[in-house]
C-alpha cells in the first residue's frame, strides 16, 4: 500500500500513471447525460435543472472527484446547502444546493472512534481542520463537528474486500496500486533489453584481400 506522498509522486512524474488515473473519469464525463422528466413535457423544469448543473459545475466536479478517488482510493463531494441546519443533521428535503466541494480521503474521513463494520457505512464524517477556513458554510463550522452522511457524495477507487477496507479506514484502493509494480517491472525489462541491444550493436570492419 502506497502513502499519499508516493501516489502524488507517481501521478506527477509519470504520464502512464496519470493516464491510468484519469482515463475513466474523462470517459465517464465526456458525454454527459440528457435529463428527461416525464417525456418531452416540463421543459421549464428541465432548463432550470440544467442551468443549476452548470452553475454548480456538476460535470467538472464529478470528474475531479472520481479522479481523486482513482488516485487515493476514496474522494467525496460535500454538498453545501442553504438549510441553515447544523451539518450533523440529515439533509432536509427541498434544500437548495449552493456549492459542491470536492474533498479527498485526507480532507474528509469517517468520524473518529468508530471501528469495524461501522467504517464501511459511517453515519457521520469529520472535516479536516485545514479545510475549515476554505469553505463557506451557512453555520459556524469548527474542526470536530460532524457532517451527516446525507450531505456527502462518495466516489470510490478500486474496490476491496470488506475486511481490507476496514484496515484502510473504510477506503478503497488506489488504481495505481495494481499498476505501479507491473509498470516498474516493464521499465526494468525495457532498460535491460536496451542494454542488450547496445551490446549486439558491434561494427565489423573487413579488409578485402586479393589473391595472387
Amino acid at each position: 500500500m502506497y502513502n499519499r506522498e508516493a501516489l502524488d509522486a507517481y501521478y506527477r512524474s509519470s504520464w502512464a500513471c496519470r493516464r491510468v488515473v484519469e482515463i475513466m473519469p474523462r470517459l465517464m464525463c465526456r458525454k454527459w447525460g440528457a435529463l428527461t422528466l416525464g417525456g418531452e413535457g416540463n421543459t421549464d423544469a428541465i432548463a432550470h435543472i440544467e442551468k443549476r448543473h452548470g452553475d454548480l459545475k456538476v460535470r467538472a466536479n464529478f470528474k475531479k472527484a472520481q479522479t481523486w478517488a482513482n488516485l487515493y482510493g476514496r474522494a467525496y463531494i460535500l454538498m453545501v446547502v442553504n438549510d441553515n441546519e447544523d451539518y450533523s443533521q440529515s439533509l432536509e428535503n427541498g434544500a437548495e444546493i449552493e456549492n459542491l466541494v470536492v474533498l479527498d480521503r485526507w480532507k474528509l474521513y469517517p468520524e473518529q472512534g468508530i471501528t469495524g463494520w461501522d467504517l464501511l457505512n459511517p453515519e457521520y464524517y469529520t472535516l479536516a481542520s485545514s479545510q475549515t477556513s476554505k469553505l463557506i458554510l451557512p453555520n459556524t463550522y469548527t474542526f470536530g463537528q460532524k457532517i451527516h452522511k446525507s450531505r456527502v457524495l462518495i466516489f470510490s477507487g478500486h474496490d476491496l474486500p470488506d475486511t481490507e477496507k476496514q484496515r484502510n479506514n473504510g477506503n478503497e484502493a488506489s488504481v495505481l496500486e495494481s499498476f505501479v509494480d507491473v509498470w516498474k517491472r516493464f521499465f526494468v525489462g525495457y532498460a535491460g533489453l536496451s542494454r542488450l541491444l547496445v551490446d549486439f550493436d558491434i561494427f565489423v570492419h573487413s579488409v578485402a584481400f586479393t589473391s595472387s
